[in-house]
């Protein structure tokens, strides 16, 4: 509780500022303002509320995913554990990034804004046929804006047991990459789960993020989105169980 009265102290100021000078401005007509301009003013703002929980970010092998590449969008996939997940992505990435989002964000007055004015999606897990509309214009937003990655989450929705095993992936989530000649970069996440537990009131929260793997146009050129969607599973799996001794270690050592 003690760690939302500081968020809630330092932030909320800024983000009610925020909301009214720009955040519903870029919503609204997003095409006006240009991607760097909504993307770098989203990240500072994110970079911003992170802090004041204390996030510790702990990446490996990442550095190239996070460097700008203009030449091509790419396809990020990772496991998902906290509606704080994208955040991260944001707070990182050199390049401009986006989400597809399930629907429900969409009614969130801050959160579903920002996704809509980075060109976000939104997804109704209840409606296939939407999902299946919505994924071929990210197909379309792959293709023709190459400075602007996504991410997606291909278990659909949060692991709320962050030590079991990873969920299954909807194969259906590479078909962008797949159409579009768009590489699929695989990566794994942990330790976001804990920030926004109340009752947590840690000193520090690590967060591991893990480049795992690039599958390229070549690579999955004569396979099915089923084969990659389980091959970017079993990777994924193997990275999570080796990022979980990393966490217990820094957990230790951030709060000793």
């Amino acid at each position: 509780m003690l760690k939302y009265l500081r968020v809630l102290f330092f932030c909320l100021p800024k983000i009610i500022w925020a909301y009214f000078t720009w955040i519903l401005k870029f919503s609204k007509h997003p095409e006006k303002y240009s991607l760097e301009l909504r993307f770098y003013k989203t990240q500072k703002l994110i970079r911003y509320v992170l802090k004041k929980f204390h996030i510790n970010y702990l990446t490996y092998d990442s550095d190239e995913l996070f460097k700008k590449n203009k030449d091509k969008a790419r396809l990020i996939v990772c496991n998902h554990l906290s509606d704080l997940d994208p955040l991260i992505f944001i707070a990182l990435s050199e390049k401009p990034i986006t989400f597809a989002a399930k629907i429900q964000i969409k009614k969130m007055p801050v959160v579903g804004k920002i996704v809509t004015l980075l060109n976000g999606k939104f997804l109704d897990r209840d409606d296939l046929k939407q999902q299946l509309r919505i994924m071929k214009e990210i197909e379309g937003f792959m293709e023709h804006n190459p400075n602007l990655d996504w991410v997606i989450f291909p278990e659909g929705t949060r692991n709320k047991n962050p030590n079991q095993d990873i969920l299954e992936f909807h194969h259906g989530t590479f078909r962008p990459a797949f159409k579009a000649g768009s590489d699929i970069v695989v990566m794994a996440l942990f330790g976001t789960f804990r920030v926004l537990k109340i009752h947590d009131n840690s000193k520090n929260y690590p967060v591991e993020i893990k480049y795992i793997h690039r599958f390229t146009n070549e690579d999955y050129q004569n396979a099915t989105t089923s084969k990659i969607a389980l091959e970017a599973h079993d990777m994924m799996s193997d990275a999570l169980k080796t990022l979980r001794k990393i966490d217990q270690v820094q957990m230790k050592n951030f709060n000793a």
